[in-house]
Order: structure tokens, then sequence, then C-alpha cells
């Protein structure tokens, strides 16, 4: 496939993704950031009324050029 082994990324800059710290959820409990658990997913309000997709906006592949 079109994976790449992990010990090729350290000199690969070009690879490299360097982001904000505020888009990162360290314990999970945020929605919207890179890092949120099922947990935060979850516990929504109104979970099962909100729209597609809700609480996993910029995520990872959302900043991939």
């Amino acid at each position: 496939g079109n994976s790449v082994q992990l010990d090729t990324l350290g000199g690969n800059y070009s690879m490299w993704m360097l982001l904000e710290r505020v888009r990162f959820t360290l314990d999970g409990t945020e929605c919207n950031k890179i890092g949120v658990s099922y947990e935060a997913f979850n516990r929504q309000p109104d979970f099962c009324r909100s729209p597609f997709w809700s609480c996993l906006h910029n995520q990872l592949w959302n900043f991939w050029e």
C-alpha cells in the first residue's frame, strides 16, 4: 500500500504537520479538537439530534493538504 515506515518520518520534513496547541485535547473531553474521545462525542447535549459529524470537526485529516 501507501504506508510510510515510522522511522523514515524523522528527516522527511515534508511529512510533518505543525499545529497550534489549542487544536488538541489531551484528555479527550473537548469536542472538535484532535484527540476527542468517544465519551466526549457520546456526551454531547442532545446527542441523538446532533448533526452528522458533530463533535468531530478540526481533526488531523482536515489540516492535511
